[in-house]
């Protein structure tokens, strides 16, 4: 599945027919919040492009904080 974002050591990748998620730490918790916050409008674009439109993703580095 296609990565989206690097943020503060987090991955955000899409992933299909998962159940479950990996428990983070309050920290990366908190940067997941930033990350989806920030993100939402750009996050449900990527979304319709891979999974609708069948268009690849190019992921992006953020290295200064979205908050």
């Amino acid at each position: 599945m296609p990565k989206l974002y690097e943020y503060f050591g987090l991955i955000a990748m899409f992933y299909a027919n998962v159940v479950g998620r990996a428990p983070l730490e309050v920290n990366e918790m908190r940067f997941f919040q930033e990350l989806v916050t920030a993100k939402a409008d750009d996050i449900i674009s990527k979304w319709i492009d891979f999974f609708v439109l069948n268009k690849s993703i190019t992921p992006e580095r953020i290295s200064r904080r979205l908050k």
